[in-house]
């Protein structure tokens, strides 16, 4: 028998009540009449014998075998020594041992299976002071001492031996000089659960503009496939339907045709839609709704120009790419530039520059500057004012490097390395000379690092001349209430007029980069102030504080999610989706929004990205339900599972996106794609764990697997079903394609039907 402290009781006193209780422990189910008192210590009491209790407490008495966890304190006690009292009112038991006397009370469970199916797995005990637990072992014959303490969760082993022939198992408490009190004395036994046959619902992933007659006759075509072998229900993924309310007679016509073809097929329709993290859709209603980032008291000068007088921004000198066009080198060194990976062996002094110039910098032979990983990249620190946003230049020419997706442009924080740039650019394997621009908001910073060249260069090479920063002024410039626009004199006391002291400002460039609303760029020229009133002069410096449009990857934009005007445009989206389709779910597109937190009045209040966003859902569930009261809700899981993106550290969301679940009610659904290892630590245990995090929540699971890897998605897909075995909700598999390839859809079916014939 093992005795073991916690340090609630003096040694000696231990060792005392390890050799009163070893008797204790000694009573046998055969023996009977063995008591602690033969151990040593007159008057005291032991605890009955097995036997005794089994007599007591036949099989036929089942107590709580219904639940998992059995509250012991609910019960009568089967056995109360002198000194213990049980207030069956209360459930409340107390121990006062006297003198040398102990007192104890035992209780039981009974009607447990025999066959080993269903066991004591652990004891849950808390009391006021110290007191010693107990579990019979029928194995042994004995009784099991577990610990002393004044509360503790007690892990069980030995599964079976916990349990008599007669389907019995018993727990004891005994204090010898303390007096505990008992809050609670609960056991938990295993669960012996009859997994039902299980047929998840299929589905599948079709995202396509059906506009074109080309592409309604295939998505047509994958309708009868997928009822062919089994689907019932279809994704429905379509730009046009984040502005359905604007929608085309001829989009319109060929929805209809869709619904109809969907119909026949018996596949219901369910529409993606309202995406907040890709919201060109909704954004064609008004590019200002976009998510912008501050800039403060930005310096511009107002000067006389061909038409009037203008105010433009004040470039400031101390900002500045020291040695840019990397003329100034000694050999493969290049003055001003911090870091060079591999100087003299993967990259090197080009005297053929862009334009003609008399230098550029080469990158080549990247594995022999840095044989462990590749990398190939120059640094330099740049010196920036506080929320500001600036602009990056640089010219670029290729000959095929690879890998291309891995030439890139960054900026970061100097002082904690927080990344302040996320664009990607259309960089071909092999370009002449051709420029590129990288925006930025210094955020609260006063120092960045710019990184400019290869991660995990294996082959190739790329030249880069003429690095170039400059303030980016007024371009993108955002105008709603959530952005603010605000100009006054140098030193604040003046706060200026628009349509009196200077005109309306607005920069026409914004959301209309395509010739149509909703598209936008990185760079274009930025509009000026113009002075009309005789408040500003010339020479004059006003600041100007106002917001500018963020992006991220390839100019993804996100919409600001408190603002009122979304709300407006997505009831009148869902209104339309309401008549058009009339679906019995709508799926809302929450999926990588990697930019929010900045716009007002979130900003200023100190509200996280994450909690805007758990704002943001339960709006959209409050105007959904007002809709249509009927509709099940399904979004992605990303945003809300804390292992995938829903972290304290989102690309540029201010705050994170950790308190985002916050407001995902319960009745959605969630399409999980947390297939794959996202946050760097095991792939397969982060899926579980977000399988469990949806399951305890409540939400139901649709498990969204293939992700256009035709030979490795049996072996992972069949992993995830064996882990969601037990997960309560998973009640369906959807085939996602994002590359549009359908020929896998029976094979995927087939995968899963077979995968729920094992179980």
């Amino acid at each position: 028998m093992l005795c073991s402290a916690n340090g609630h009781a003096p040694r000696v006193l231990l060792v005392l009540l390890c050799l009163l209780l070893a008797a204790c422990a000694s009573v046998s189910a055969g023996d009977g009449g063995h008591s602690a008192g033969q151990a040593g210590k007159p008057g005291a009491a032991a605890l009955p014998s097995l036997i005794q209790l089994e007599a007591g407490f036949p099989a036929g008495t089942a107590r709580g075998t219904s639940d998992i966890t059995h509250d012991l304190l609910a019960d009568v006690p089967l056995s109360l020594s002198p000194g213990a009292s049980y207030d069956a009112g209360s459930n409340s038991l107390s121990l006062s041992p006297a003198g040398e006397a102990s007192a104890w009370a035992v209780f039981g469970v009974a009607g447990l299976p025999t066959d080993g199916s269903r066991y004591p797995l652990r004891i849950n005990a808390s009391a006021d002071s110290g007191y010693f637990i107990f579990i019979s072992d029928f194995a042994e014959k004995r009784w099991r001492m577990l610990s002393y303490s004044a509360q503790g969760i007690y892990n069980l082993s030995g599964a079976a031996a916990l349990v008599s022939p007669a389907g019995s198992s018993f727990v004891a408490v005994l204090a010898w000089q303390a007096q505990p009190n008992f809050a609670a004395l609960t056991l938990t036994t295993n669960e012996d659960v009859v997994v039902p046959p299980v047929e998840h619902e299929l589905w599948y992933y079709e995202q396509t503009n059906l506009q074109v007659d080309a592409n309604l006759t295939a998505a047509i075509e994958h309708l009868n496939t997928a009822a062919a072998a089994g689907y019932t229900r279809v994704l429905y993924a379509d730009t046009k339907l984040e502005f359905i309310d604007l929608a085309s007679d001829k989009y319109l016509e060929n929805l209809a045709a869709y619904k109809a073809a969907a119909d026949a097929a018996g596949i219901s329709i369910v529409p993606n839609m309202v995406s907040p993290g890709y919201a060109n859709g909704l954004l064609l209603h008004d590019p200002n709704l976009i998510e912008g980032q501050p800039v403060v008291d930005a310096p511009f000068l107002v000067q006389n120009g061909f038409a009037g007088n203008f105010a433009g921004v004040l470039q400031n000198p101390a900002t500045s790419i020291d040695n840019g066009d990397f003329e100034l080198h000694n050999g493969d060194a290049f003055d001003g530039w911090n870091q060079i990976d591999g100087a003299g062996q993967s990259t090197f002094f080009d005297a053929s520059g862009h334009d003609g110039s008399a230098g550029c910098i080469r990158f080549e032979n990247f594995l022999a500057g840095n044989p462990e990983s590749g990398n190939d990249r120059i640094t330099q620190q740049i010196d920036v004012d506080p929320w500001q946003v600036y602009g990056i230049s640089f010219w670029l020419k290729t000959d095929n490097p690879v890998p291309i997706g891995q030439l890139w442009a960054r900026v970061f924080a100097e002082d904690d390395f927080r990344q302040l740039t996320f664009n990607t650019f259309p960089i071909a394997s092999s370009q002449d000379w051709t420029q590129y621009h990288l925006i930025f908001n210094s955020q609260e910073k006063s120092s960045v690092l710019l990184y400019l060249g290869i991660w995990g260069g294996q082959s190739g090479r790329f030249w880069i001349d003429d690095v170039h920063i400059e303030h980016a002024g007024l371009m993108n410039l955002i105008r709603r209430p959530g952005a603010p626009f605000k100009v006054t004199n140098e030193d604040g006391s003046i706060v200026y007029t628009e349509g009196v002291d200077f005109g309306e400002v607005k920069d026409d460039g914004m959301g209309e980069a395509d010739g149509y609303p909703g598209t936008y760029d990185l760079w274009h020229p930025a509009p000026l102030i113009q002075q009309i009133g005789g408040g500003i002069q010339i020479g004059d410096i006003l600041k100007v504080s106002y917001y500018t449009a963020v992006f991220t990857d390839d100019l993804k934009p996100a919409c600001a999610l408190e603002d009122q005007a979304v709300y407006d445009i997505i009831g009148d989206v869902l209104g339309v989706i309401n008549t058009e389709l009339n679906p019995e779910m709508v799926f809302i597109g929450v999926d990588e929004h990697r930019a929010a937190g900045w716009s007002e009045p979130g900003f200023t209040a100190g509200k996280s990205a994450g909690a805007s966003l758990a704002s943001f859902t339960a709006e959209v569930d409050s105007i959904a339900k007002a809709i249509n009261p009927a509709w099940t809700i399904v979004a992605w899981s990303d945003m809300y599972d804390p292992f995938h993106n829903a972290t304290a550290d989102y690309y540029l969301t201010r705050g994170g996106m950790a308190e985002a679940a916050a407001g995902l009610p319960a009745s959605w659904d969630i399409a999980n794609w947390h297939l794959n290892d996202f946050n760097g630590s095991d792939a397969e245990n982060d899926r579980l764990q977000a399988l469990q995090y949806f399951a305890g929540r409540g939400n139901r699971q649709i498990l969204a697997g293939y992700y256009d890897d035709p030979a490795g998605y049996s072996a992972s897909l069949t992993a995830w079903l064996d882990e969601s075995v037990g997960q309560d909700g998973v009640y369906a598999v959807m085939y996602t394609t994002w590359g549009n390839d359908y020929s896998k859809l029976a094979e995927f079916a087939t995968t899963v039907r077979d995968w729920e014939a094992t179980q």
